[in-house]
């Protein structure tokens, strides 16, 4: 009776992970579904919320997730999920072309700014003159 006890427990414990998987897998479709079909970014982000912890460690959710900050023009967190991508999968060319694209518009936004900062300093410091 005990031995039956524990292999009705494992028994469904792995159906209950199999199922966590499929449900995963189903979200992933459904937000990338979102991205690339109706180009809905916060309906691909409400269907990766629903992504198990297991889920949230994968090459493909960290792929997807990135996907979904980049249509938002999250920027900063796009480049966060892109590089947890290429941890796990290092070799993909498309994607270190857009962590390039990315980084690019990164440093040219922090140049603006800082010059933009520049600019407003010296006109302080003339106006004041």
């Amino acid at each position: 009776m005990k031995f039956l006890n524990s292999l009705f427990t494992v028994a469904t414990m792995m159906a209950a992970s199999t199922l966590y998987a499929q449900t995963d897998k189903e979200e992933l479709e459904h937000a990338r579904n979102a991205i690339n079909v109706t180009k809905s970014c916060d309906d691909a982000m409400r269907f990766l919320s629903n992504v198990s912890a297991e889920g949230k460690t994968t090459a493909a959710y960290f792929m997807c997730m990135a996907n979904a900050q980049d249509c938002k023009a999250n920027n900063e967190q796009a480049l966060y999920y892109y590089n947890k991508y290429l941890e796990l999968q290092p070799k993909n060319d498309s994607i270190r072309k857009r962590v390039a694209e990315l980084s690019d518009s990164k440093t040219q936004q922090a140049r603006a700014a800082n010059e933009e900062r520049v600019a407003k300093e010296v006109y302080a410091n003339t106006a004041h003159n």
